[in-house]
């Protein structure tokens, strides 16, 4: 990379979905820009513009072969992402947990309160078949 350039922070640079897609293609190996930006529905300067980025960021590496310009993917940036992922990991796993012993909990209280008995549609519902099948609703009074 030359001096003169910008390091991208490798978050920023997956942030777009446009340029989340270009790596995307570029896993199953590397390709020509045109293929790349064949695509996507937006202009090969557009594309050229995304590949900077991700070539900023030290996502992508591009290589050139007569004529042609080949990318392929360079995925030790994205160790950053996944070891950032990863410390949610524990979070996810404990909240999840957290939530299975409130939805369990919930059941049993509702078991012992005998909630089987009561309609699957809820306790509005059984109210407004209560005032329609017994209870007198207001009438209006003619002139």
């Amino acid at each position: 990379m030359p001096a003169t350039a910008e390091r991208i922070d490798v978050f920023v640079a997956i942030a777009d979905p446009t340029r989340r897609a270009i790596l995307d293609r570029l896993r199953g190996g590397r390709a020509p820009v045109n293929e790349l930006a064949s695509g996507f529905d937006m202009s090969r300067p557009a594309v050229s513009k995304h590949l900077r980025i991700l070539r900023e960021a030290e996502l992508v590496e591009e290589k050139k072969e007569g004529r042609f310009r080949y990318y392929e993917l360079t995925p030790a940036q994205l160790e950053k992402v996944a070891a950032w992922a990863e410390t949610y990991r524990a979070f996810w796993a404990t909240s999840l947990h957290a939530l299975k012993q409130h939805v369990e909990s919930r059941r049993v209280a509702l078991d012992r309160a005998g909630a089987h008995d009561a309609p699957p549609d809820g306790p509005a519902k059984q109210e407004r078949r209560g005032r329609s099948s017994g209870a007198k609703s207001p009438t209006r009074r003619s002139r």
